[in-house]
């Protein structure tokens, strides 16, 4: 009362008279923009100005590491990048496509488009529209002209009757005049719904449905930095049947035996399936057949960062039958060389002991490898051992490379931090329901350290055929990027393909903004370490934390091994001089054909994933 009469007696007609602005578009507005009929195809961006503002973003991030990559191809010779030339050659076009994608955002930001309203692209088999918000329909037309499109000269547009604030256009006056929003849109949005289950469409930022000759509906969701793409399988014939019998959806137990900050693949599948498919398992001497009759079906292969180590968890409801087993390994001890045959001075070692906390030990299976200098410099530099641990407890068989017998102790048991802590907001979500079958999850915050850069200036000092600053350039393009994720869901027979990548920040917070800048600045050549510790120090609570840290190098090398594709980069640069044989102290013989680096990493990535 007293506001009001304090403004004047003109105050509420002066506010009349400014009419309010559209809310922002839900996805249920844009769904019910679409015609009625089954051969209806559709692609609705429900924020395009977002869109836009993160692949403004990209486009500033990517100027710096390309133009350097061009100008070391122009100062070393585009022979000197390999495979990566191209690379140096996007770099020498990339000023004229920043440039040319500043237009076409200007140019929208000062249209008459208003771009919170959303875009509908829609397709049948009469015609091809474009319906977004706006209050005058030639604002599209005039906005292809200025950016010179040949679609400028044919484009016809009218406003919507039958949806305020929108217009249409499209190839011809009766294209446009035979539009009629269907009015199906909570019928559309079920349909949707039912070929996506489990993904938030109301959280979604392009939906499309495809009715073409392989039906696809998909949606791409962003929060938080996490952009999930996620796609409905189309149908369920050759391999895509052959996962479906196989892989078994349900809640991921060994999951808890993740840490948080590190890579794992994980999968479930029926064991009634496995077994009917192989017979032979049936047979089995009673000592194996009690330990195969307690397969969950459970599998999970990851990374470890503290202490640094591979791990390999097999489900099992009950671990006495491992025993037998274990017995029956042991035996092998004499087959087992005293060393690595054709290594000099190295040593192998096979036993039966125990291991696990003082109260908790349980019975395992021991193989070290000794003597060689290789080995002790990946315990140097990697805190990785030659060391192999095979054991059951906690509901699984694990299988322990990397750790010493001390730090296995704290891996026989899963940790206390829960496995989906510090994974993408969609991937935790998918696991958590029980609807996930199958996960990849690589962090790629370790790359972006201190540590990777201290490994390859080693490596080549010491005589490998690498160049740390252009690998750091190459590196550095993954800047942005927190981690990559890939998982496949099934729930009321529909198989749903999911990527997620997620940033190491976002545009709707200071902390994701500084964090992009940071990122940004690594790139360019800026210390990590500061960068990320002081982050750190501005936002201790933050949910991102543990990939600050990782960016900072306070994990050291145990980050690398944790997020497995660092470690595999790891071993195979600090592997290359002893393969080409070009570390005198090193006493390893070159066998020809020498084994080129590329053939370990391999070797690594088919045992780890």
């Amino acid at each position: 009362g007293d506001a009001a009469a304090a403004a004047g007696p003109n105050a509420s007609a002066s506010a009349a008279a400014v009419p309010a602005a559209a809310p922002p578009a839900t996805v249920d507005d844009l769904l019910a923009l679409m015609p009625t009929g089954p051969d209806t195809s559709f692609v609705a961006l429900r924020q395009p100005g977002l869109l836009l503002d993160y692949g403004a973003a990209a486009f500033g991030f990517y100027e710096g590491p390309l133009g350097a990559i061009a100008a070391h191809s122009a100062s070393h010779g585009e022979a000197s990048l390999g495979q990566l030339a191209e690379l140096a050659r996007v770099g020498r076009d990339y000023a004229e496509a920043k440039k040319r994608f500043d237009e076409v955002r200007a140019q929208l930001s000062g249209s008459a488009v208003d771009l919170r309203r959303g875009v509908a692209f829609i397709k049948n088999k009469e015609s091809s529209l474009v319906v977004f918000g706006s209050t005058k329909p030639d604002s599209l037309r005039s906005l292809f002209a200025a950016l010179g499109a040949s679609e400028a000269e044919t484009m016809i547009c009218k406003a919507v009757a039958d949806a305020p604030g929108y217009a249409v256009c499209g190839d011809s006056q009766a294209e446009i005049d035979a539009y009629r929003p269907g009015g199906a849109g909570p019928a559309t949005k079920a349909r949707l719904q039912a070929e996506l289950p489990g993904v938030a469409l109301d959280d979604a930022q392009i939906v499309a449905s495809i009715n073409d000759n392989e039906p696809l509906t998909m949606a791409l969701t962003v929060s938080g930095g996490d952009l999930a793409f996620h796609v409905a399988s189309p149908s369920a014939q050759g391999d895509l049947a052959e996962m479906r019998q196989v892989l078994s959806p349900g809640k991921p137990d060994l999951v808890r035996f993740v840490r948080p900050g590190t890579g794992f693949f994980w999968t479930k599948v029926d064991p009634a399936v496995v077994r009917s498919r192989n017979p032979d398992i049936n047979s089995l001497p009673p000592m194996f057949s009690g330990l195969v009759n307690s397969l969950t079906g459970e599998v999970m292969i990851g990374g470890v960062s503290q202490p640094s180590a591979l791990q390999v968890r097999i489900g099992v409801s009950d671990t006495a039958p491992f025993a037998s087993t274990l017995a029956l390994a042991s035996m092998l001890k004499s087959q087992v060389p005293k060393s690595i045959p054709g290594i000099t001075g190295s040593k192998l070692s096979f036993e039966q002991t125990k291991v696990g906390p003082k109260d908790a030990k349980v019975d395992a299976l021991h193989l070290g490898a000794s003597g060689l200098p290789m080995i002790e410099s990946f315990r140097e530099k990697l805190g990785f051992s030659l060391d192999l641990w095979l054991f059951a407890a906690d509901g699984a068989i694990s299988l322990v490379a990397g750790a010493d017998e001390v730090a296995t102790e704290g891996l026989v048991a899963a940790g206390s931090a829960g496995g989906l802590a510090g994974l993408p907001p969609s991937l935790a979500r998918s696991l958590e329901s029980g609807d996930t079958a199958a996960a990849l999850h690589l962090p790629l915050d370790p790359l972006q350290g201190p540590v990777l850069r201290t490994i390859l200036e080693e490596a080549k000092a010491r005589g490998a055929d690498v160049d740390p600053e252009l690998a750091r350039l190459v590196v550095g393009l993954g800047g942005p990027l927190s981690s990559v994720s890939l998982w496949v869901s099934e729930a009321d027979d529909k198989i749903t393909v999911h990527t997620s990548v997620q940033l190491i920040g976002d545009l709707s917070s200071d902390e994701g903004k500084a964090a992009l800048e940071a990122a940004k600045a690594v790139a360019a050549g800026g210390d990590a370490k500061a960068l990320f510790t002081d982050l750190l120090g501005r936002y201790p609570d933050s949910a991102r934390a543990t990939a600050y840290k990782a960016r900072a190098g306070e994990g050291g090398a145990g980050d690398l091994v944790g997020s497995a594709l660092g470690a595999i980069i790891g071993v195979a640069t600090m592997a290359s001089p002893v393969m080409s044989g070009t570390v005198d102290a090193i006493e390893v013989p070159v066998v020809p054909p020498v084994v080129p680096v590329a053939e370990p990493a391999k070797e690594l990535v088919f045992l780890m994933v």
